[in-house]
């Protein structure tokens, strides 16, 4: 059985410990992209709930009051709201 030459078993070594000291700065960099596109997305998503939020306040307000009784969406109660907001002329 033949021995390996310290030379060659330096080398080996010195490569191992080269890998992982580039495994963990890749690793280190990797989680920084994906932390930044994170951050990214949740802040995209926050507006864009934010935005549909207000368009749901905006068709709140702006819908109109059914004031046909027959009508199937007739609804009393806003109906009643809606006659009870209205100023008296």
């Amino acid at each position: 059985m033949s021995t390996v030459s310290p030379t060659i078993k330096a080398f080996r070594w010195g490569f191992l410990v080269a890998g992982f000291l580039y495994g963990a700065s890749k690793a280190g960099s990797l989680t920084k992209q994906e932390n930044a596109l994170r951050a990214k997305e949740e802040k995209a998503a926050a507006q864009k709930a934010e935005v549909a939020k207000k368009q749901q306040e905006e068709a709140a307000k702006s819908s109109t009051v059914i004031s046909d009784p027959t009508n199937p969406a007739f609804d009393l109660e806003k109906f009643l709201l809606s006659v009870e907001k209205q100023p008296l002329a």
